[in-house]
């Protein structure tokens, strides 16, 4: 060894060293009464074995992260807490879209639906104060303008009609008696029109006819969406006038109310056409028109909180994720494990707290999102048991905390790990937008199951036998996946306003393929999948976690489990051989390695704290090898001050890192 390498270590005879510290033979009692005696549990007791020392390292690594997790409360209050700002946003919309749709019968339980008569047609409403008709027709005569006929006056004879200053191009006789057929229809539905018991004319600037259907065809065209809708006749005489309805189909918001055209445009139009028809052909009958809907229950998704919330959920669901994994990716980071290891820390209690504290803030998530939706009397929350909605969320979390361990093993950065999460959060509302709006592969709402398939001769739904059937268990990987089929599952059976939600009782039963629900799937079963889950995920990532590079870039064989070592089934055995790299040429080192090398291939001296045979450690730069620490022979006596004296590249920190097992020795024993 020569004296550039790290030199064997010092001796302090008169000294003795306990826990770390040097202390004097100088009697100073103000001292001495202030450390702790080994005695007093502060020390590992000298007997202690990996049974004792479990217990002791989990509770101190449990209370470590509950004290991070307070010393961090912004982020713990982010996690434990965030679904009352997701639920206080999912009430928000919900009153907003109540107050919008309050009176569309579409959207709440119809028992009893009333009788309601047909009014007037509406007018147009301009948008960005553009011009709008309330309708058009067809056939009318050449208007003097060019655009279109206005039906400005109500002529009472044809000979009027048509000597009128404002009808051009009338010819022949027989189509123009055609035209002022239409045009006493037309101005019938004008004059005649009402609302709510109240006659509203219809302006005659506000209706254009055209001579046929291709000219008025070319005008909606030319002017979509500024049209309300049209009248189309057809050959009319004394006896019969036919017509067809032209509406512009897009729904819309008029003046704050949401619109369906064909109730609030169509039904009007052809209502008025019928009036205005019957007085042209028998003046004086009079017509009344009503309209009642079905009785029906309220749309399957149609509460409010049933549109907007699955995917609110969702993503309050996964927000705890990104924190979860920015926390376990930060210790490997910051190499605190390796610390801790050195020290004594066992694997197996480092994992236990780890699961325990992270098991814990999914419990405390799913208690609160229920006591929040509680609070804001979400259907999906008041009327479900409590133990749908809680072991729902509960054990999804559980699932999301084996992923995020599985998904942490193959990183080294936080930074990583926040993008990572955010990337599974991303793939989850993709998920969801494939799951609740096609039902795809999960069915429901009267959509099949995709691995279930109608069987021609009994008519009843059958389980497929091709390869289709491996997708629902393929998703079903994913916990994002199940969190919302179970979603949709409570929020359906909370729809209606007579809906009384799951019980406990049906978790399993609920879900049949009568109502084309997937029974494999039902939130019971997937209770059962989440905590498959986590104990699947768990495994894997603790696999992952010792077959790939640590943060020392050390790594166990793929096969490590299968080791009796692993299990603490034998015993280490020395075996020991002399490899001389760079021959020293200090007197002293010379001595100490000859006096270390009596002892080779026995057990440890009991006079030894630390015995260095042969230890060595070899690294590739460049593809060229290079000696970091070149096999020296040293023994450390116990209750000795322990130094390694040299300069850069002498290999102080890589011995360090061998005798504490950061980094594995290329040979050597220590």
């Amino acid at each position: 060894m020569k004296k550039s390498s790290a030199s064997p270590p010092s001796t302090v005879s008169e000294e003795r060293v306990s826990a770390g510290l040097i202390f004097t033979d100088n009697p100073r009692e103000e001292i001495m009464s202030t450390l702790p005696s080994p005695s007093s549990g502060d020390f590992r007791p000298r007997d202690a074995t990996f049974l004792t020392d479990l217990p002791r390292q989990i509770m101190a690594l449990t209370r470590k992260n509950f004290l991070l997790a307070y010393r961090n409360r912004t982020a713990t209050f982010l996690r434990i807490l965030s679904s009352f700002f997701f639920l206080l946003l999912i009430f928000l919309v919900n009153e907003a879209l109540k107050g919008r749709f309050a009176k569309d019968p579409y959207y709440k339980d119809f028992p009893e639906p009333p009788r309601e008569v047909i009014g007037g047609i509406p007018a147009c409403v301009p948008k960005d104060g553009a011009k709008c008709w309330t309708f058009v027709y067809t056939p009318a005569p050449d208007s003097m303008r060019g655009i279109g006929f206005s039906p400005i006056n109500s002529f009472t004879s044809f000979d009027d009609f048509k000597s009128s200053a404002s009808v051009s191009n009338c010819e022949p006789r027989l189509v123009c008696e055609e035209m002022f057929r239409v045009h006493r229809v037309v101005r019938g539905i004008m004059d005649g029109n009402e609302i709510n018991g109240q006659k509203m004319p219809i302006p005659s600037d506000n209706v254009l006819g055209f001579r046929n259907q291709t000219t008025m065809d070319d005008f909606l065209f030319d002017n979509a969406g500024r049209v309300q809708g049209g009248y189309v006749f057809s050959a009319p005489s004394d006896r019969a006038v036919t017509f067809a309805l032209q509406i512009n189909s897009t729904s819309s918001s008029i003046r704050g109310v949401w619109q369906r055209p064909y109730i609030t445009v169509a039904l009007p139009m052809q209502t008025q056409a019928h009036r205005s028809i019957a007085q042209f052909i028998n003046p004086g009958s009079k017509m009344e028109i009503a309209s009642k809907l079905f009785a029906h229950p309220a749309f399957d998704v149609s509460t409010f909180e049933g549109i907007v919330a699955p995917l609110f959920l969702l993503g309050c669901a996964m927000f705890p994720f990104v924190i979860q994994m920015n926390e376990v990716v930060m210790e490997r980071e910051l190499k605190l494990r390796q610390a801790l290891q050195a020290m004594g820390l066992h694997d197996t209690a480092y994992w236990l707290s780890w699961h325990m504290y992270q098991s814990g803030m999914a419990l405390l998530f799913g208690f609160f999102i229920w006591v929040f939706g509680m609070i804001f009397q979400l259907k999906m929350f008041h009327k479900n048991d409590f133990g749908i909605v809680f072991l729902t969320f509960w054990l999804f979390g559980q699932a999301m905390v084996g992923l995020g361990f599985l998904v942490g093993s193959f990183l080294s950065r936080s930074a990583q790990a926040v993008t990572a999460g955010f990337a599974i959060f991303l793939v989850g509302f993709v998920l969801y937008f494939m799951i609740s709006f096609a039902n795809f592969p999960y069915g429901g709402n009267s959509v099949t199951p995709f691995s279930y398939e109608t069987n021609i001769t009994t008519k009843n739904l059958t389980r497929k036998t091709s390869s289709d059937v491996v997708l629902e268990p393929l998703l079903a990987l994913a916990p994002p996946t199940l969190l919302i089929k179970c979603i949709g599952d409570m929020g359906e059976a909370t729809a209606a306003d007579t809906a009384k939600g799951i019980r406990f009782n049906d978790a399993y039963s609920y879900c049949t393929l009568a109502n084309a629900c997937n029974p494999d799937y039902s939130i019971g079963n997937c209770w059962g999948c989440f905590i498959a889950l986590y104990i699947i995920y768990s495994l894997l990532g603790l696999f992952f976690e010792n077959v790939l590079p640590d943060a020392m870039g050390v790594r166990k064989s793929p096969l490590y489990f299968c080791s009796p070592s692993y299990w603490g089934l034998t015993q280490a055995t020395v075996k020991d051989k002399v490899m001389v790299i760079e021959a020293s040429t200090d007197e002293d080192v010379i001595a100490e390695e000859n006096l270390a090398r009596q002892r080779e291939n026995q057990p440890m001296a009991s006079s030894s704290a630390i015995e260095i045979r042969g230890l060595r450690a070899t690294f590739t730069r460049g593809g060229k090898s290079f000696h970091a620490v070149k096999c020296p022979w040293y023994c450390v006596g116990k209750r000795q001050l322990f130094a390694l004296l040299g300069p850069n590249g002498a290999g102080k920190t890589t011995t360090i890192n061998m005798l504490t097992g950061f980094l594995p020795p290329t040979d050597g024993n220590a």
